[in-house]
């Protein structure tokens, strides 16, 4: 009895203080968060914190590492209920476990709840937008052009892109340096350096559209490290639907005059397993770029749900049902995992499912 009083009291104290975290150091939205965790990492010991002067000052317990703490037999109660009631669940759109248990429902269930809350107007105004876009369509001209295309955003998507879209976006999304950077600045995880003593090539290209295009050949670029590659081509397994890109692979270097990072070649891998390049008319060059950043869209998505959310996913489970609330590493876990247990779900539905 003595020791279930004391889970009991565990309990209660990491319920209480789980309120003060969410409601005080988690605030849902901040102005300056860089500042705020800054802030939040240096009031971890509040131990004569000035509380007017200290928005991250808790009343009660105060975050301290395990060796400090007042009270190690109700610490050590309250985790142990954690790992009572906050399980290892079966897995949501793959990966690692998912939360289960009475806390661990509880949890999943407000991250759900607070994440709907918060994406609630940004949908509602994607459909206020769409609705506008739709009673505009006269004005796009059947986006028989490319051009046509840029028509979708002067007086459209207010809502969604307040800003309208980033600046240069309208005037060089054909241009080369403009795709060559989205690969680095979108999702760079595909594009690699070509290791002249160990790799080889995956494709060739003929030498003189080579030196056209970046004033040296494949082999010359290969083996001055100048070289790069993006293969997309397991894409080329996956269902089809009726709507579907090649699966490519490119490649891309590094010009040695301006230093810029361009694209040099792309390979659809489809039908007549055409290589497109530079040298190509602009609509065909533009037609293979278009293909390798459906690709490149396709392979963000689940990169970043596997290698982010499925990978952090697990640690974090694993340091709720270990550390105590008030452990200073948890204080900071809670606040960079904010929402984490709904993306789970979220993908489930708009990733496999959709």
């Amino acid at each position: 009895m003595f020791f279930h009083r004391i889970a009991l009291k565990g309990l209660a104290l990491s319920l209480v203080h789980n309120s003060f975290v969410n409601a005080v150091v988690l605030p849902r939205q901040s102005k300056n968060p860089a500042s705020d965790l800054l802030s939040l990492i240096g009031a971890l010991d509040t131990s004569g914190a000035d509380t007017a002067s200290n928005p991250f000052t808790l009343p009660g317990p105060k975050f301290v590492i395990t060796q400090k703490a007042d009270d190690p037999v109700i610490r050590a109660a309250a985790i142990a209920t954690k790992q009572l009631t906050f399980l290892y669940g079966p897995p949501i759109a793959g990966g690692p476990s998912y939360p289960s248990g009475a806390t661990g429902l509880l949890r999943t269930a407000a991250d759900l709840l607070a994440i709907q809350m918060d994406i609630r107007p940004e949908l509602a105004g994607a459909v206020l937008d769409d609705t506008q876009a739709t009673v505009n369509l006269p004005q796009y001209d059947g986006l028989d052009s490319v051009k046509d295309y840029t028509k979708l955003y002067p007086n459209n998507w207010e809502n969604t892109l307040p800003r309208g879209p980033h600046p240069g976006a309208e005037t060089n999304f054909t241009r080369d340096l403009f795709f060559s950077m989205e690969r680095l600045s979108n999702s760079p995880y595909q594009v690699r350096r070509l290791n002249p003593s160990s790799d080889t090539l995956a494709f060739e290209i003929d030498d003189a559209t080579a030196r056209k295009t970046a004033g040296s050949t494949l082999q010359s670029l290969l083996t001055d490290g100048r070289l790069f590659y993006a293969d997309y081509r397991d894409q080329k397994n996956l269902p089809p639907t009726t709507h579907y890109s090649a699966a490519c692979d490119a490649y891309f270097y590094i010009d040695p005059s301006s230093g810029d990072f361009l694209p040099l070649a792309i390979r659809t891998n489809v039908g007549s397993n055409l290589i497109y390049t530079p040298q190509d008319t602009a609509n065909d060059w533009l037609l293979a770029k278009i293909m390798l950043n459906v690709n490149d869209f396709w392979f963000a998505q689940w990169n970043h749900l596997a290698q982010t959310h499925e990978v952090v996913q697990i640690a974090y489970m694993a340091a709720v049902r270990t550390l105590s609330e008030d452990h200073p590493v948890l204080a900071l876990l809670n606040r960079l995992m904010f929402e984490v247990f709904a993306i789970q779900s979220l993908a489930a539905g708009s990733l496999l499912d959709s």
